[in-house]
C-alpha cells in the first residue's frame, strides 16, 4: 500500500510540475502576444501617422499647385477684365500664325480701340469706366467662337484674333469683316449700367462707345508678332482718323508692309 502511495504522490508531483510548466509556457505565450499586441499596436500608430504625413503632403502639394495656378492666372491675364493679357495674346498670335500656315487657312488679327474713353473716366471717374471695360469685355467675348481669342492689351485696346477662316483670300476677308463689324455694333450698344459704391447710394450710369477697329488677315509667319500687331494697329488708326472713327478699317499684310 505504502509503494502504491509513493508511486501516486511521484505521479501527482509530476503532474504539478507539467502543470507549472504548462502554465509558466502559456504566461511566456500571453506575454509574446502582448509583445505582439503592442508591436501591431505601435505599427497601426506609426502607420496611421505616416498616412496622416502622406495626407499632409497631399495637401501641400494640392495648395502648392493652386497657389502656382493662380499666380499663373495672374500673369497672364488682365486683372480687371479676366481676359488674356499681353503676354498670353502674344503667344496666341505665335501659335495661330503657325496653325495658318500648318492649316494653309487665313486667320485675322483685330486691333480696336475705344474712341473718346477719356472722358468717360474725367466725367464719372475711373470706377465707372473700369465697369463699362468689365461689360465691354463680356459683349467682346459673347461675340466671338471658343477658338478665338479676346484680349486687352492696353487701357482702352482690345485685341481679337479670329482663327479657322477660309482657304480663300476673299471669303476669308468677307468672315472677317462680318465678325469685326459684330463687335463693332455690339460694344457701340448702350451702356446701362448700376454702380453699387460702399457707404453711398447706388449710381446709375449710362454711356455709349464708338470703337475704331483695324484689321488684317494672315495665312502664314512671314510677318513677327510685333509686324502684324503694328499693321493692324495702323489699320485702327486709319479707321479712327476717318470720318470720327467707329468703323473696320481693312489692311492688307501681303502688301502694306511698315517701313
Amino acid at each position: 500500500m505504502e509503494k502504491y502511495f509513493q508511486t501516486a504522490n511521484k505521479q501527482i508531483a509530476l503532474g504539478k510540475e507539467n502543470l507549472r510548466l504548462s502554465e509558466a509556457a502559456l504566461a511566456k505565450r500571453t506575454q509574446q502576444v502582448e509583445q505582439l499586441k503592442e508591436s501591431l499596436r505601435i505599427s497601426e500608430a506609426s502607420l496611421q501617422e505616416r498616412t496622416q504625413q502622406v495626407e499632409q503632403i497631399k495637401e501641400s502639394l494640392r495648395l502648392s499647385e493652386a497657389a502656382l495656378e493662380k499666380r499663373t492666372k495672374q500673369c497672364l491675364h488682365d486683372t480687371l477684365t479676366n481676359l488674356p493679357n499681353r503676354i498670353l495674346f502674344n503667344d496666341r498670335l505665335k501659335q495661330s500664325m503657325y496653325l495658318s500656315n500648318s492649316n494653309n487657312s487665313y486667320a485675322a488679327l483685330l486691333f480696336m480701340d475705344i474712341n473718346n474713353f477719356k472722358s468717360l473716366n474725367d466725367n464719372y471717374g475711373h470706377i465707372y469706366g473700369d465697369a463699362v471695360l468689365v461689360e465691354m469685355s463680356a459683349r467682346l467675348t459673347s461675340c466671338i467662337r471658343d477658338t478665338d481669342t479676346a484680349a486687352r492689351i492696353g487701357g482702352d485696346e482690345f485685341v481679337v484674333i479670329l482663327n479657322n477662316l477660309h482657304q480663300k483670300k476673299s471669303n476669308a476677308r468677307l468672315q472677317a469683316a462680318n465678325l469685326a463689324e459684330k463687335i463693332r455694333t455690339t460694344l457701340f450698344a448702350n451702356y446701362k449700367l448700376t454702380i453699387k459704391c460702399d457707404n453711398k447710394k447706388d449710381f446709375y450710369i449710362q454711356h455709349c462707345c464708338t470703337v475704331s477697329i483695324g484689321l488684317v488677315l494672315f495665312k502664314d509667319e512671314q510677318l513677327s508678332v510685333k509686324e502684324l500687331t503694328d499693321l493692324a494697329d495702323k489699320a485702327m488708326y486709319q479707321a479712327k482718323n476717318f470720318g470720327g472713327g467707329n468703323r473696320v478699317q481693312f489692311i492688307d499684310s501681303e502688301t502694306d508692309f511698315l517701313e
